[in-house]
Protein backbone atom coordinates (compact mmCIF):
# COMPACT_ATOMS: atom_id res chain seq x y z
CA UNK A 1 0.00 0.00 0.00
CA UNK A 2 1.26 3.47 -0.87
CA UNK A 3 0.13 6.73 0.68
CA UNK A 4 -2.10 8.72 -1.62
CA UNK A 5 -1.82 12.47 -1.96
CA UNK A 6 -4.02 14.77 -3.99
CA UNK A 7 -7.43 16.42 -3.91
CA UNK A 8 -10.81 15.04 -2.87
CA UNK A 9 -14.10 16.74 -3.66
CA UNK A 10 -17.28 15.88 -1.78
CA UNK A 11 -20.62 17.46 -2.80
CA UNK A 12 -23.12 19.04 -0.47
CA UNK A 13 -26.40 17.32 0.31
CA UNK A 14 -30.06 18.32 0.47
CA UNK A 15 -33.00 16.34 1.84
CA UNK A 16 -35.81 17.19 -0.57
CA UNK A 17 -38.53 15.17 1.17
CA UNK A 18 -38.67 13.21 4.41
CA UNK A 19 -37.48 15.71 7.00
CA UNK A 20 -38.05 14.56 10.57
CA UNK A 21 -39.55 11.25 9.40
CA UNK A 22 -36.14 9.73 8.63
CA UNK A 23 -35.18 10.04 12.28
CA UNK A 24 -37.34 6.95 12.74
CA UNK A 25 -36.31 3.50 11.57
CA UNK A 26 -37.42 2.12 8.16
CA UNK A 27 -38.77 5.47 6.94
CA UNK A 28 -37.82 6.93 3.58
CA UNK A 29 -36.47 10.23 2.33
CA UNK A 30 -35.57 11.70 -1.03
CA UNK A 31 -32.20 13.43 -1.16
CA UNK A 32 -29.79 14.80 -3.74
CA UNK A 33 -26.13 15.72 -3.89
CA UNK A 34 -25.58 19.35 -4.87
CA UNK A 35 -22.88 21.79 -5.84
CA UNK A 36 -20.86 23.41 -4.30
CA UNK A 37 -18.42 20.85 -2.90
CA UNK A 38 -16.08 20.54 0.05
CA UNK A 39 -12.42 20.43 -1.02
CA UNK A 40 -9.97 18.16 0.79
CA UNK A 41 -6.22 18.47 0.30
CA UNK A 42 -4.18 15.41 1.27
CA UNK A 43 -0.45 16.12 1.24
CA UNK A 44 2.96 15.29 2.69
CA UNK A 45 3.84 16.28 6.26
CA UNK A 46 6.39 15.01 8.77
CA UNK A 47 3.63 14.32 11.33
CA UNK A 48 -0.11 13.68 11.22
CA UNK A 49 -1.85 17.04 10.86
CA UNK A 50 -5.39 18.21 10.18
CA UNK A 51 -7.02 21.53 9.49
CA UNK A 52 -10.61 22.65 8.98
CA UNK A 53 -11.66 25.76 7.07
CA UNK A 54 -15.22 26.70 8.01
CA UNK A 55 -16.73 29.98 6.85
CA UNK A 56 -13.86 32.47 6.95
CA UNK A 57 -11.75 30.84 9.68
CA UNK A 58 -9.08 28.16 9.71
CA UNK A 59 -8.85 25.76 12.65
CA UNK A 60 -5.91 23.44 13.36
CA UNK A 61 -6.98 19.98 14.54
CA UNK A 62 -10.69 20.83 15.08
CA UNK A 63 -12.80 18.51 17.28
CA UNK A 64 -14.47 16.93 14.24
CA UNK A 65 -11.07 15.99 12.80
CA UNK A 66 -9.94 14.50 16.11
CA UNK A 67 -13.15 12.42 16.27
CA UNK A 68 -12.47 11.12 12.75
CA UNK A 69 -8.83 10.33 13.57
CA UNK A 70 -9.93 8.31 16.61
CA UNK A 71 -12.58 6.48 14.57
CA UNK A 72 -10.17 5.57 11.76
CA UNK A 73 -7.53 4.45 14.25
CA UNK A 74 -10.05 2.15 15.97
CA UNK A 75 -11.27 0.83 12.61
CA UNK A 76 -7.95 0.24 10.84
CA UNK A 77 -5.83 -0.46 13.90
CA UNK A 78 -2.89 1.37 15.41
CA UNK A 79 -0.47 2.48 12.72
CA UNK A 80 1.85 5.43 12.75
CA UNK A 81 1.10 7.54 9.68
CA UNK A 82 2.15 11.01 8.62
CA UNK A 83 0.55 13.53 6.32
CA UNK A 84 -1.80 16.47 6.22
CA UNK A 85 -5.58 16.49 5.68
CA UNK A 86 -7.08 19.94 5.11
CA UNK A 87 -10.88 20.12 4.79
CA UNK A 88 -12.15 23.34 3.22
CA UNK A 89 -15.93 23.69 3.70
CA UNK A 90 -16.03 27.43 3.03
CA UNK A 91 -18.12 27.01 -0.16
CA UNK A 92 -20.90 25.52 1.96
CA UNK A 93 -21.16 28.73 3.97
CA UNK A 94 -22.66 32.10 3.17
CA UNK A 95 -20.02 34.34 4.73
CA UNK A 96 -20.14 33.15 8.37
CA UNK A 97 -23.48 31.31 8.21
CA UNK A 98 -23.81 27.69 7.14
CA UNK A 99 -26.14 27.19 4.19
CA UNK A 100 -27.73 23.90 5.25
CA UNK A 101 -25.87 21.80 2.67
CA UNK A 102 -24.58 19.07 4.99
CA UNK A 103 -21.23 20.69 5.71
CA UNK A 104 -20.45 18.58 8.77
CA UNK A 105 -21.26 15.30 6.97
CA UNK A 106 -19.06 16.29 4.01
CA UNK A 107 -16.27 17.23 6.44
CA UNK A 108 -16.53 13.86 8.21
CA UNK A 109 -16.27 12.05 4.88
CA UNK A 110 -13.38 14.29 3.88
CA UNK A 111 -11.34 13.58 6.99
CA UNK A 112 -12.04 9.84 6.90
CA UNK A 113 -11.34 9.46 3.17
CA UNK A 114 -8.17 11.55 3.55
CA UNK A 115 -6.98 9.39 6.43
CA UNK A 116 -7.72 6.24 4.43
CA UNK A 117 -5.52 7.63 1.66
CA UNK A 118 -2.70 8.26 4.14
CA UNK A 119 -3.07 4.62 5.22
CA UNK A 120 -2.74 3.59 1.57
CA UNK A 121 -6.40 2.73 0.95
CA UNK A 122 -8.34 3.96 -2.08
CA UNK A 123 -11.55 5.86 -1.17
CA UNK A 124 -13.32 4.05 -4.02
CA UNK A 125 -12.21 0.51 -3.30
CA UNK A 126 -13.12 1.09 0.36
CA UNK A 127 -16.19 3.27 -0.13
CA UNK A 128 -18.43 0.97 1.93
CA UNK A 129 -15.96 1.06 4.83
CA UNK A 130 -15.88 4.86 4.64
CA UNK A 131 -19.68 4.91 4.55
CA UNK A 132 -20.06 2.76 7.69
CA UNK A 133 -17.46 4.77 9.56
CA UNK A 134 -18.84 8.10 8.31
CA UNK A 135 -22.40 7.36 9.46
CA UNK A 136 -21.21 6.19 12.88
CA UNK A 137 -18.84 9.12 13.46
CA UNK A 138 -21.26 11.77 12.24
CA UNK A 139 -24.05 10.42 14.44
CA UNK A 140 -21.79 10.56 17.48
CA UNK A 141 -20.78 14.12 16.65
CA UNK A 142 -24.38 15.25 15.96
CA UNK A 143 -25.90 13.43 18.94
CA UNK A 144 -27.89 11.30 16.52
CA UNK A 145 -29.14 11.98 13.03
CA UNK A 146 -30.28 9.78 10.19
CA UNK A 147 -27.10 9.68 8.12
CA UNK A 148 -28.86 10.79 4.92
CA UNK A 149 -26.30 13.55 4.36
CA UNK A 150 -23.38 11.12 4.64
CA UNK A 151 -25.00 8.75 2.13
CA UNK A 152 -25.94 11.54 -0.27
CA UNK A 153 -22.52 13.19 -0.34
CA UNK A 154 -20.68 9.89 -0.67
CA UNK A 155 -22.78 8.26 -3.40
CA UNK A 156 -23.99 11.37 -5.25
CA UNK A 157 -26.93 11.94 -7.57
CA UNK A 158 -30.56 11.67 -6.46
CA UNK A 159 -31.46 8.80 -4.18
CA UNK A 160 -34.13 7.19 -2.08
CA UNK A 161 -32.85 7.01 1.48
CA UNK A 162 -34.14 4.28 3.82
CA UNK A 163 -33.37 4.93 7.47
CA UNK A 164 -31.71 2.12 9.45
CA UNK A 165 -28.68 1.46 11.62
CA UNK A 166 -26.76 1.50 8.34
CA UNK A 167 -29.11 3.34 5.99
CA UNK A 168 -29.79 2.12 2.46
CA UNK A 169 -29.30 4.32 -0.62
CA UNK A 170 -31.17 3.58 -3.84
CA UNK A 171 -30.21 5.77 -6.85
CA UNK A 172 -33.14 7.34 -8.70
CA UNK A 173 -33.67 8.60 -12.23
CA UNK A 174 -35.76 11.78 -12.09
CA UNK A 175 -37.38 14.09 -14.64
CA UNK A 176 -36.93 17.40 -12.89
CA UNK A 177 -34.18 19.72 -11.69
CA UNK A 178 -33.39 21.47 -8.41
CA UNK A 179 -32.37 25.04 -7.67
CA UNK A 180 -31.29 26.18 -4.21
CA UNK A 181 -32.70 29.17 -2.33
CA UNK A 182 -30.67 30.43 0.64
CA UNK A 183 -32.64 31.35 3.75
CA UNK A 184 -31.85 33.97 6.35
CA UNK A 185 -31.70 31.98 9.58
CA UNK A 186 -29.40 29.07 10.45
CA UNK A 187 -30.76 26.03 12.23
CA UNK A 188 -28.67 23.91 14.58
CA UNK A 189 -29.08 20.28 13.56
CA UNK A 190 -28.41 18.88 17.04
CA UNK A 191 -31.14 21.07 18.54
CA UNK A 192 -33.69 20.19 15.84
CA UNK A 193 -33.00 16.47 16.21
CA UNK A 194 -33.48 16.62 19.97
CA UNK A 195 -36.67 18.69 19.65
CA UNK A 196 -38.16 16.10 17.31
CA UNK A 197 -37.18 13.20 19.55
CA UNK A 198 -38.62 14.86 22.65
CA UNK A 199 -41.93 15.40 20.84
CA UNK A 200 -41.96 11.86 19.44
CA UNK A 201 -41.51 10.39 22.94
CA UNK A 202 -44.90 11.76 24.05
CA UNK A 203 -46.81 11.63 20.72
CA UNK A 204 -46.29 8.11 19.40
CA UNK A 205 -49.68 7.88 17.67
CA UNK A 206 -49.26 11.23 15.89
CA UNK A 207 -45.69 10.28 14.95
CA UNK A 208 -46.82 7.03 13.31
CA UNK A 209 -49.52 8.86 11.36
CA UNK A 210 -47.02 11.47 10.19
CA UNK A 211 -44.37 8.96 9.06
CA UNK A 212 -46.93 6.84 7.20
CA UNK A 213 -48.14 9.91 5.30
CA UNK A 214 -44.55 10.97 4.58
CA UNK A 215 -43.56 7.55 3.21
CA UNK A 216 -46.70 7.43 1.06
CA UNK A 217 -46.14 10.89 -0.43
CA UNK A 218 -42.50 10.22 -1.28
CA UNK A 219 -43.46 6.97 -3.00
CA UNK A 220 -46.12 8.81 -5.01
CA UNK A 221 -43.66 11.58 -5.88
CA UNK A 222 -41.13 9.10 -7.23
CA UNK A 223 -43.85 7.46 -9.33
CA UNK A 224 -45.06 10.79 -10.78
CA UNK A 225 -43.94 11.18 -14.38
CA UNK A 226 -45.90 14.22 -15.51
CA UNK A 227 -45.45 17.78 -14.32
CA UNK A 228 -49.02 18.21 -13.08
CA UNK A 229 -48.75 15.18 -10.80
CA UNK A 230 -45.25 16.16 -9.62
CA UNK A 231 -46.51 19.60 -8.56
CA UNK A 232 -49.57 18.16 -6.83
CA UNK A 233 -47.65 15.65 -4.71
CA UNK A 234 -44.82 18.08 -3.94
CA UNK A 235 -47.27 20.69 -2.63
CA UNK A 236 -48.98 18.07 -0.44
CA UNK A 237 -45.62 17.03 0.98
CA UNK A 238 -44.66 20.64 1.66
CA UNK A 239 -47.86 21.15 3.66
CA UNK A 240 -47.29 17.94 5.64
CA UNK A 241 -43.76 18.88 6.73
CA UNK A 242 -44.59 22.50 7.50
CA UNK A 243 -47.52 21.42 9.68
CA UNK A 244 -45.35 18.90 11.49
CA UNK A 245 -42.66 21.52 12.08
CA UNK A 246 -45.30 23.80 13.54
CA UNK A 247 -46.52 20.98 15.83
CA UNK A 248 -43.07 20.45 17.33
CA UNK A 249 -42.24 24.15 17.52
CA UNK A 250 -39.90 24.54 14.53
CA UNK A 251 -41.71 26.86 12.16
CA UNK A 252 -40.95 26.99 8.43
CA UNK A 253 -43.42 29.60 7.18
CA UNK A 254 -41.47 30.57 4.10
CA UNK A 255 -43.15 31.30 0.78
CA UNK A 256 -41.64 32.28 -2.55
CA UNK A 257 -42.45 31.88 -6.22
CA UNK A 258 -42.39 28.61 -8.14
CA UNK A 259 -42.65 25.03 -6.92
CA UNK A 260 -40.82 25.74 -3.68
CA UNK A 261 -40.48 24.33 -0.16
CA UNK A 262 -38.15 24.80 2.79
CA UNK A 263 -35.97 21.75 3.37
CA UNK A 264 -34.77 20.29 6.62
CA UNK A 265 -35.68 22.13 9.80
CA UNK A 266 -36.66 25.81 9.87
CA UNK A 267 -35.89 28.29 7.11
CA UNK A 268 -32.15 27.75 6.60
CA UNK A 269 -32.50 26.49 3.03
CA UNK A 270 -35.18 26.01 0.42
CA UNK A 271 -35.42 24.24 -2.92
CA UNK A 272 -37.31 24.97 -6.09
CA UNK A 273 -38.23 22.02 -8.31
CA UNK A 274 -37.98 22.88 -11.99
CA UNK A 275 -38.72 21.24 -15.32
CA UNK A 276 -35.15 22.01 -16.36
CA UNK A 277 -32.95 18.94 -15.97
CA UNK A 278 -29.69 20.90 -15.69
CA UNK A 279 -29.69 22.03 -12.09
CA UNK A 280 -27.71 22.24 -8.86
CA UNK A 281 -27.76 18.44 -8.60
CA UNK A 282 -24.31 16.82 -8.51
CA UNK A 283 -24.42 13.45 -10.27
CA UNK A 284 -21.19 12.13 -8.76
CA UNK A 285 -20.37 11.67 -5.10
CA UNK A 286 -16.83 11.65 -3.74
CA UNK A 287 -14.12 12.40 -6.34
CA UNK A 288 -10.36 11.90 -6.04
CA UNK A 289 -7.67 13.53 -8.15
CA UNK A 290 -4.26 12.04 -7.29
CA UNK A 291 -1.28 14.37 -7.03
Amino acid sequence: MTQGYGLLYIPGSVLLLGEYAILGKANIGLACAVRPSTKITVSYATSLQSCGIFADKSHANPPLAIACMDAVRDYLGEKKITGSVIVDSSNLYNKTRKRGLGSSAAAVLGYIAGLFLLHGYSPFAHRNDIYKLGVKTHRLFQNGGSGYDVATSLFGGVGKFISDNLPKWEPQTVFWGVSLVDGETSCQSKSAIQTCRDWKATHSKEWNTFTQKSNSLITKFLCAHNWTRIKQVFQSAKKLYQNFGKDIGIHANWQTEGLFKPVGAGTELGVRITEIHESATQKTGIQWFPA
